[in-house]
């Protein structure tokens, strides 16, 4: 069964309660959501008896200073955790993609080296985009609709895929995940200039009066051509 952990309740300026921070427990995993504004998040996690080795994903939720700079301190100890062969497998923080620079810069600034350096090592500032689906080892049994977008998944070898999917649908059964859609693609398969081209096509018919039929088609092919030119920014 899974359990809620309420670290704490408080706004930006409380002096009496920490600030504002949860996670759930799924049997002995922790997802965390946030860590408040200061090192006191150590204190708390020691007293309620949480061990850091259990916290594998955070999420946190905007920029502000009793949100963000307790995942500094969160960052500081799991690395050093990691350096000490305390620490199994890696961290994976989640957040809005403006946001991954800003904790980067502020690990950089405040942090020794060898700590700083485990991200992108073992300690990984994963970007998501608003209405996305992630599903983590254990989700339970579900079934959603997808639409056309970006794909990211971890191999059984620790690699990270990216690919272009199309219309369809997620299947999480039993602990395994099945991806049914007309169409994946990934970078290297993905044609640049046909898929500018189409973004611009689609983008020219939609400034056109036209019925909701084909404006729907047409919302449908820019999707799916910025879909396309977004998994091949890197290559």
């Amino acid at each position: 069964m899974e359990k809620l952990y309420v670290f704490g309740t408080g706004n930006a300026q409380a002096v009496h309660c920490y600030n504002t921070c949860f996670a759930l427990k799924d049997e002995d995993e922790f997802f965390m959501v946030d860590a408040g504004g200061g090192n006191g998040i150590l204190k708390i996690l020691e007293e309620m008896n949480v061990d850091l080795s259990h916290i594998h994903h955070i999420f946190v939720t905007h920029e502000h200073t009793d949100h963000i700079l307790g995942i500094v301190w969160m960052i500081r100890m799991i690395a050093a955790a990691m350096k000490k062969d305390a620490y199994r497998g890696q961290l994976q923080i989640y957040c809005h993609p403006d946001l991954t620079e800003t904790i980067s810069t502020l690990c950089r600034l405040t942090l020794q080296g060898k700590f700083y350096n485990m991200i992108g090592e073992r300690i990984f500032l994963v970007p998501v985009e608003d209405g996305e689906k992630a599903f983590l080892a254990h989700h339970a049994n579900v079934i959603v609709a997808i639409v056309p977008g970006e794909l990211r998944y971890e191999d059984a070898d620790g690699n990270k895929v990216v690919a272009a999917v199309s219309n369809g649908f997620v299947e999480m059964i039993n602990n395994r995940a099945k991806l049914f859609c007309l169409s994946v693609e990934r970078p290297e398969e993905i044609d640049i200039r046909r898929a500018q081209e189409a973004k611009e096509r689609a983008e020219e018919q939609l400034r056109q009066k036209q019925s909701i039929q084909e404006y729907h088609m047409n919302q449908l092919a820019l999707a799916r051509a910025m879909t396309r030119l977004r998994v091949t920014k890197n290559l």
